[in-house]
């Protein structure tokens, strides 16, 4: 297999939004053999990333080449604008933000969002891979104020934030998919009265899923040390939680 798309495999630290950017990056290399059978190892290795589903059935309806390539290009910028702008619109009066992980959909807004007045943002390291830090330092190396905590006090920097802005793997009409760690910061959220948003473009949103839940974990072993932990979990969609 493509040493590309191995390495797509092997990620750990990648959200579902950035993991496709790498994808198309290499799709007009592969054939169209060597295309589904990298869509089906990425499903299975990334069974809760909705993209998978999506770019998989795109194909399906549209044999690949140039022309199609390029409109599948064109689909995937033209949703994650329209979620920024959606997010500049909403979330106009809002100066610091609490996210959790690396949603490269919500750093994309956050960068957007500091050209328009000074921001401040508020994350977590989020375990086991430490996207958190990643995400801090690409804000930072910008210019955008940035604090960022480990997991357990995530919680504490809640009365500090304007609102609590996060992305999704996966959008059900019932629930959404992001991940450990998201449910509980909403829950804390709606006790302070702060504002909850997803933000997540349209080709993520696939109903009829009902994974099973081992799908829910990861195996993390190092050495002798085995780390089976659960790194996604699911949140139900209310009132309370504004996808964008």
């Amino acid at each position: 297999m493509d040493r590309a798309i191995i390495d797509l495999l092997e990620n750990r630290d990648l959200g579902a939004s950035a993991l496709l950017a790498k994808f198309t990056d290499i799709l007009p290399q592969l054939s169209e053999k060597m295309l589904f059978t990298a869509l089906a190892e990425l499903k299975q290795a990334f069974p809760l990333m909705a993209v998978w589903s999506f770019t998989e059935t795109y194909f399906q309806q549209h044999k690949p080449d140039r022309e199609t390539i390029d409109l599948f290009y064109a689909q995937i910028k033209r949703e994650k604008d329209q979620v920024i702008q959606g997010a500049l619109d909403q979330l106009k009066p809002y100066k610091t933000f609490l996210t959790l992980s690396h949603s490269s959909l919500v750093e994309s807004f956050l960068l957007a969002k500091s050209q328009q007045r000074p921001i401040r943002v508020i994350c977590s390291r989020s375990l086991p891979a430490n996207e958190g830090i990643h995400l801090s330092e690409n804000l930072e190396r910008v210019g955008v104020q940035t604090e960022c905590v480990e997991d357990w006090l995530l919680v504490e920097k809640l009365a500090s934030a304007d609102a609590i802005l996060i992305g999704a793997d996966w959008v059900t009409d019932t629930f959404i998919i992001n991940k450990w760690g998201s449910l509980q910061i909403i829950e804390m959220a709606q006790t302070f009265g702060k504002p909850v948003y997803v933000l997540a473009e349209s080709f993520k949103h696939i109903s009829g899923l009902d994974p099973p839940l081992d799908v829910f974990y990861q195996d993390w072993s190092e050495g002798h040390v085995n780390r089976f932990i659960q790194v996604f979990e699911i949140i139900p969609r209310s009132s309370q939680i504004t996808l964008i």
